[in-house]
């Protein structure tokens, strides 16, 4: 069985101040001061590498000269960090990261700010989602996890981001579609779930290739479907 979701990753700003900037010469007309780069995850999973991936190539390329800090403000699947930076409307120099969280923290009552309350400046990648195994684990296929499953219900612990967020409902959609049923554990970031997949605490993470394929090329896990 094959899953596959695409997620889009997005950046947004205040609601009030309209704006994308290709260009160096636009960017200069509107950014005065340093540009805080908010990401609503905590350090090391795919938000914090999109972000600093970011920040490293708008410096790169200069297109501005404004300095910019990647800090992250995690919690409540990213209700923290909607609220700061919707607190800050009207100041282009605050960014937001968002993926799907961005829309169904609102959707879910745990954030009262929702998309209306932000300008989309851009549309960055599109990611897959990788069933991923630490490599120690008897796991080699994805038939060979979910007949597993099938035999342990609610034993094998499944990692992922905040739930209900994207991670866990995929999770919900393989154990509906595969008809088995797994211990979704969530983590505050990717990077997390990576550590706790690695230490053996969790036997299967649901995770974004930035997330896993330097511990893929390590050969430290394996990947097991899409």
């Amino acid at each position: 069985m094959k899953k596959e979701l695409k997620v889009g990753v997005a950046i947004w700003l205040s609601f009030s101040f309209l704006v994308a900037f290709p260009l160096a010469a636009n960017a200069q007309k509107f950014l005065t001061k340093p540009i805080e780069f908010v990401c609503h995850a905590a350090p090391g999973g795919g938000s914090d590498i999109m972000a600093r991936m970011i920040q490293s190539i708008i410096e790169k390329e200069k297109i501005t000269t404004h300095p910019i800090a990647v800090v992250n403000r995690a919690g409540g699947g990213g209700a923290v960090a909607f609220a700061y930076v919707a607190g800050k409307k009207g100041d282009p120099h605050y960014w937001l990261t968002a993926t799907t969280s961005f829309l169904t923290t609102p959707l879910l009552g745990k954030s009262k700010y929702n998309y209306k309350d932000f300008t989309p400046l851009t549309n960055l990648a599109f990611d897959d989602f990788l069933v991923a195994v630490g490599a120690n684990t008897p796991y080699t296929t994805l038939e060979s996890l979910l007949e597993a499953a099938r035999k342990k219900p609610g034993e094998i612990k499944v990692g992922g981001t905040y739930a209900p967020g994207t991670d866990a409902i995929i999770v919900h959609l393989i154990e509906k579609e595969a008809k088995v049923k797994f211990n979704y554990i969530p983590f505050k970031s990717g990077g997390e779930a990576m550590v706790a997949l690695l230490g053996g605490h969790i036997e299967v993470f649901l995770a974004n290739p930035c997330e896993a394929v330097a511990q893929f090329e390590a050969k430290k896990i394996r990947l097991l479907g899409v």
